[in-house]
């Protein structure tokens, strides 16, 4: 309310100092070209308002609604591509559990088969280390028979050569 009684003041003001001046020589604020200047300022303000109003402003509505369409368009985009990343990244996700549910399955098989192996190895090792074993001692077994043999045969020699030699002796 203050500021609509300031502006009242203001312009009855300078109604007031325009005749004080108008009649000291100057034109602007001379009455008799208010007319004047009140069409020449309506005929600016209103085509400037006109140009404003019907050029000026459809082209910006334009360009703002272009604007909004293409950001909707983006946003959908985006969120379409945000719901593909999505279900790459689960259907990525499930394969990985797949996977690792597979690569533990062949680890196990892996594994009992190297502990298969390993254990068949080991009977194939004790049972070739049974027969070289057995072999073993039945050549320890026959070296034995050799030598009992070599050694009978040597005393059996050595005592024919002792009883020769104990019959020389006595004759």
């Amino acid at each position: 309310m203050k500021y609509i009684n300031l502006k009242f003041v203001l312009i009855f003001t300078l109604l007031l100092i325009g005749n004080v001046f108008a009649s000291s020589g100057l034109p602007q604020l001379d009455y008799t070209t208010y007319s004047q200047q009140l069409f020449w300022l309506f005929l600016l303000f209103g085509s400037l308002y006109l140009f404003i109003t019907y050029i000026v402003l459809p082209k910006i509505y334009n360009i703002k609604v272009l604007r909004q369409h293409r950001i909707l368009g983006n946003i959908e985009k985006a969120t379409k591509i945000n719901k593909e990343v999505k279900l790459m990244e689960s259907d990525l996700l499930q394969r990985k559990n797949i996977n690792n549910i597979r690569i533990q399955e062949m680890q196990t098989l892996f594994l009992d088969k190297i502990a298969k192996l390993s254990k068949q190895k080991q009977i194939d090792l004790d049972y070739v280390r049974q027969k070289e074993k057995d072999i073993l001692n039945e050549k320890i077994a026959q070296y034995k028979l050799h030598l009992e043999d070599i050694i009978a045969t040597d005393s059996k020699i050595l005592s024919e050569v002792i009883i020769s030699k104990l019959d020389l002796s006595n004759k």
